[in-house]
């Protein structure tokens, strides 16, 4: 039996900057990895944090030891096993084979009532590892097999993970599991922000690791950070008499990229406020991760970003953001210009090139297909066939324009705008 003293375990796997998308499944499958690994290991709930940097997974009151069990090994008839059947008498050489077979002394054997008689029988003890050593034993296998979309080698070795690992720290209660990840040892320390403090430090527990953290310019909780992404953006929204709205879906994706959230104020030239909104929107979203600022429903020339640096020239930072987003605007006005000048049927033609599924067809003939099911299906809802029809052959055009060219999320609606600007 395992005994009554319980400790937290701590694993926390230190890297380069993983893509935001790969966190959260990573670290919900380093937990059941971890739990399935501790098996009958009586342990508590489980508690995952996640950063750019950094993937861990807390085990609360986790015993010492996996539980010990007796299991009963039957064998052959007493009377094969001793001379006159009982234990005062003396090993046959079937009874000698008995016990080599199974690696234990003659006083381990009992003998006991089996279906036909008295049989020999012995006890064998399963179980009573430390947990150290069994988490040990599977720990590298656990972490390496994490699931990525997509991963990647470093150095000269064959090791492969989402970004390099820079440390991995494993600790059952203040005792280092003894592991070897990737070619690296582990530790029982961790390390703080990678720019403003990289050095390794030592902790307590969890509760002390997130104060340390902290100290170090480190919000590993993720719903901390998130609380305190959500109140700069909101304050620093009221400030500028912008709209409080803020983007869920972006604000979950930038909680995964900064360990030490600031938000600061960036502004753009106002005449590209010209370009449709939806374009400048999803620009600032989707390719720089912006969050864009509203004021009575309209769009401004001014953005908000997440830096990682809570420290830097906020003025500095705001004219590079700005510059890295004028050149996506003006890229997207000119690619949009380019497109205007052609009708969007004429756009189409390309369609004919462009594969959709191997054995399938052209994007030409899926759009020919939908056009036809379109009118279809309007004359059983009793709407226009042909307005159904004319809008299916041109839903696809714009696949061939250089705007979704650059831009494959606007796919759809750039087709819309030029379509519009035609008069349809």
């Amino acid at each position: 039996m395992s005994g009554g003293l319980k400790e937290e375990l701590f694993i926390e796997i230190g890297t380069e900057e993983i893509p935001a998308r790969f966190l959260d499944g990573a670290a919900e499958a380093l937990e059941a990895g971890l739990l399935k690994l501790l098996g009958a290991i009586t342990h508590g709930a489980a508690r995952r944090f996640v950063t750019p940097r950094r993937i861990a997974v807390v085990v609360a009151d986790v015993a010492m030891t996996r539980p010990a069990t007796s299991k009963l090994i039957t064998g052959p008839p007493a009377q094969q096993v001793f001379v006159g059947g009982t234990l005062d008498g003396a090993l046959t050489p079937a009874g000698e084979a008995f016990i080599r077979a199974r690696g234990v002394p003659v006083s381990a054997l009992e003998i006991v009532d089996g279906p036909k008689g008295k049989i020999v029988a012995c006890r064998e003890i399963e179980g009573g590892e430390a947990t150290s050593d069994v988490v040990a034993a599977g720990l590298e296998a656990l972490i390496l097999g994490l699931p990525f979309k997509k991963s990647m080698r470093w150095g000269t070795g064959s090791v492969r993970f989402a970004r390099p690992i820079h440390y991995v720290c494993a600790r059952h209660g203040a005792r280092r599991v003894h592991a070897r990840v990737a070619g690296l040892d582990t530790t029982d320390h961790s390390r703080g922000h990678a720019m403003l403090a990289p050095g390794a430090f030592s902790f307590r527990d969890s509760i002390d690791w997130l104060t340390e953290l902290r100290q170090r310019h480190v919000l590993a909780d993720a719903g901390e950070r998130r609380g305190e992404i959500l109140r700069q953006l909101s304050r620093t929204l009221e400030d500028l008499g912008g709209d409080p709205v803020i983007d869920e879906a972006l604000l979950a994706e930038v909680v995964h990229l900064v360990e030490a959230p600031r938000v600061i104020t960036g502004s753009f030239a106002p005449e590209l406020l010209e370009l449709p909104p939806r374009l400048l929107v999803e620009s600032m979203k989707t390719h720089q991760r912006y969050f864009p600022v509203y004021r009575d429903g309209a769009l401004t020339d001014q953005f908000l970003v997440v830096t990682n640096n809570p420290f830097g020239d906020a003025a500095i930072i705001a004219e590079g953001n700005a510059r890295v987003l004028a050149a996506r605007f003006h890229d997207a006005r000119f690619f949009y210009a380019e497109d205007r000048l052609r009708p969007l049927a004429v756009h189409g033609q390309r369609l004919a090139g462009m594969m959709w599924i191997r054995g399938l067809g052209t994007m030409a003939a899926r759009q020919e297909t939908l056009s036809a099911a379109a009118a279809e299906l309007a004359a059983d809802l009793g709407a226009d066939p042909a307005a159904a029809a004319r809008a299916g052959s041109l839903c696809k055009c714009d696949l061939a324009t250089q705007m979704v060219g650059e831009f494959p999320e606007l796919q759809g609606h750039v087709g819309r705008l030029l379509a519009a600007l035609e008069g349809e």
